[in-house]
């Protein structure tokens, strides 16, 4: 894996032509070429697989993590958008406007290329080849995920197997997610499924809720506020 990193940050994109967006999302298409994909251990319908399964993919999410992190820094450094290694300390808001709005132009052009109804091959966590653009937005949840440990380090990273959800058959069962409870009552678990929320730029481009607000900076606010947890305090939670 770190072979395929050095081989992809070792590479320049395109400079962006000058007529537009639609180059640019050519750009990035072919960028992505060679761009190392997501591989789970399990695939399938996340809800589906069975606990051994589910903690082999935590551990590959583990593993990976550092690496997906160097990768998705130096994708998002080609088109100007330059995230700090020191997430504890940066001023965020402009970055995440940045890297929603350049994932809102140009994921839905990548859309495209998944031969299969969409939704259906997110949901079961089909990554690599003609679903690429389903890596990267796992890599910018991965992101936002550490933007926010870093903030609040009340969060770690987990797996939701929360028996009420399964109940609701919601979509982060078996999902990677951020953890913490809800601080009136410790056995209180939250989860927070980032790529959830990311993911629409891809889906539902065209939804009045993703056109008119950033739903990433909102998710973001409200974990870093601890308003999630409970309370609205910036302090972070021991």
């Amino acid at each position: 894996m770190l072979d395929g990193i050095k081989r992809f940050l070792s590479r320049k994109s395109s400079p962006p032509a000058s007529d537009g967006d639609s180059e640019i999302s050519r750009a990035l298409l072919q960028r992505l070429q060679s761009y190392p994909a997501i591989q789970l251990p399990h695939t399938g319908e996340a809800i589906e697989l069975k606990p051994d399964a589910v903690d082999e993919n935590f551990t590959y999410w583990q593993r990976i993590l550092p690496e997906r992190l160097i990768l998705i820094r130096g994708l998002l450094s080609e088109y100007g958008i330059n995230w700090p290694q020191e997430l504890d300390t940066c001023e965020y808001n402009e970055l995440l406007t940045q890297t929603r709005e350049w994932a809102r132009k140009h994921w839905p052009v990548l859309a495209t290329l998944v031969k299969s109804d969409a939704i259906t091959r997110w949901q079961e966590q089909q990554k690599s080849a003609d679903c690429i653009v389903f890596t990267l937005v796992s890599d910018v949840s991965l992101l936002l995920g550490e933007l926010i440990i870093a903030k609040r380090p009340s969060f770690k990273w987990g797996i939701d197997t929360d028996e009420k959800n399964r109940d609701d058959a919601m979509q982060s069962v078996n999902n990677l997610v951020l953890l913490s409870h809800w601080t009136s009552d410790p056995n209180t678990q939250v989860e927070i499924f980032i790529e959830g929320t990311v993911v629409v730029s891809v889906l539902h481009p065209n939804d009045s809720s993703e056109r008119l607000l950033n739903n990433w900076l909102y998710l973001v606010d409200n974990a870093i506020s601890g308003r999630y947890e409970g309370n609205s305090s910036k302090e972070s939670q021991d």
